[in-house]
């Protein structure tokens, strides 16, 4: 459930944004609103990527961790290529 939460706020302020800049049209500042708008999209996307980035070189280090346990309890032994456990 937590893994969801970047992506909602992500969608959250991207759907924000087009709102406000559907509002900005009538203000006369409205370069700097878009600038910021497309900055805050272009910053949660590389949040995501960053955290999804760290999130598998992590998953990956647990999930070796694991294998070489299981690797550690059950040995297997090779005789002429065949594996007799």
């Amino acid at each position: 459930m937590v893994g969801i939460l970047p992506g909602t706020i992500m969608y959250c302020f991207i759907g924000a944004s087009a709102s406000s800049l559907e509002d900005t049209k009538s203000s006369g500042n409205e370069i700097s609103n878009i600038i910021s708008m497309v900055l805050g999209v272009v910053f949660a996307f590389c949040g995501i990527y960053a955290a999804s980035y760290y999130s598998k070189i992590e998953l990956d280090r647990i999930l070796q961790e694991e294998e070489e346990e299981n690797h550690d309890e059950n040995p297997t032994i090779r005789l002429n290529d065949q594996a007799i456990d």
